[in-house]
């Protein structure tokens, strides 16, 4: 079995643990303060979630031989779709009880086809629109090396214009262009991550972009909230993004071989990124739709998000080792 990169797990569990607490943070943005600076600046959780998964693609060479083509195709997609769908298997009834007057066939059909419905499913579209486009940027790195320089020059532009204007159309349609900018610099990450030069000019260059989006949006006067400028991304957010993966690489490189229990604690996360992304969601419209007896913190209500996901996802463990075993 092929030894898991703990830095990599590291940087995937801890981008998980700020989903959880950006999406319950929202809830209480009204009180401004430490609640409102903490769900703006943990922004970098679905940048990193991009980044570990192209990572993990630019690890593994590709072989463009059909069948190695196909298999890996079906391999994702099964991986992508089947816990989403089960999560929609019980999300969808839970939903129904508490919003059935606003339920409707089109609803379910966009829920499905990841085209609308319910609201985290861009993330799932946007994982599902790279298992192909990853494939075409490869192909064009090993055999059109001019046109992926052209393709990564049209991200980057798409980005910076991306400041200036929002799309009056579903963003859904070209969000994949600006995050491409995520896979392009996991590319390059992972042929030059030995470099020390690498990891400091990394740093520098993406503070400067980001830096330099920021004052653009300053003098525009544009929102500086990550949140809106993240549907789709443009530079700000994702050089934001981009520096956040810098840094903490560099930090977990030096805690991983420290600090064990951290690391433990971080690969469980990752491990099981993809599952606790759903449960926590299932979670958080439970105690705020069905079971609002109870009055929470903004990080009270987190901490126990965390601990009622992290206690489903030990038993669903558990389960499917005696179902498997058996």
């Amino acid at each position: 079995m092929q030894q898991r990169n703990q830095t990599i797990d590291s940087l995937r569990g801890l981008s998980i643990i700020a989903m959880i607490a950006i999406h319950t943070f929202v809830f209480y943005l009204s009180q401004k303060g430490w609640v409102e600076f903490s769900w703006n600046w943990l922004q970098f959780a679905v940048p990193i979630f991009v980044f570990c998964s192209a990572y993990i693609f630019w690890q593994k060479p590709l072989s463009f031989e059909r069948s190695a083509i196909l298999s890996h195709i079906k391999k994702r997609v099964i991986r992508l779709l089947i816990p989403y769908y089960l999560f929609l298997l019980v999300f969808l009834p839970i939903n129904f009880i508490k919003t059935s007057k606003n339920f409707s066939f089109t609803y379910i059909f966009k829920s499905l086809t990841l085209t609308g419905g319910i609201d985290i499913n861009w993330l799932v579209l946007l994982f599902f629109m790279f298992i192909f486009l990853q494939i075409i940027i490869a192909y064009l790195l090993n055999n059109h090396r001019n046109f992926f320089y052209l393709y990564m020059i049209i991200v980057f532009i798409s980005t910076i214009i991306l400041l200036f204007i929002r799309p009056k159309f579903d963003y859904k349609l070209i969000m994949w262009l600006p995050w491409s900018l995520i896979t392009i610099f996991a590319y390059y990450f992972v042929r030059f991550e030995k470099s020390k030069k690498w990891l400091v000019g990394s740093v520098i260059f993406t503070a400067a972009l980001f830096v330099i989006s920021y004052q653009i949006l300053v003098i525009g006067n544009y929102s500086l909230r990550f949140f809106s400028n993240k549907y789709p991304p443009n530079l700000y957010i994702l050089s934001y993004g981009l520096l956040s993966i810098a840094l903490l690489f560099v930090i977990f490189k030096f805690i991983n071989t420290r600090f064990k229990t951290i690391t433990n604690i971080l690969s469980f996360y990752s491990l099981y990124s993809y599952e606790i992304f759903f449960i926590q969601y299932v979670i958080i419209y439970l105690l705020n739709t069905h079971l609002k007896t109870v009055k929470y913190s903004p990080f009270g209500f987190f901490v126990v998000v965390l601990l009622i996901t992290t206690l489903l996802q030990l038993g669903l463990n558990k389960a499917r080792f005696h179902i498997l075993r058996f």
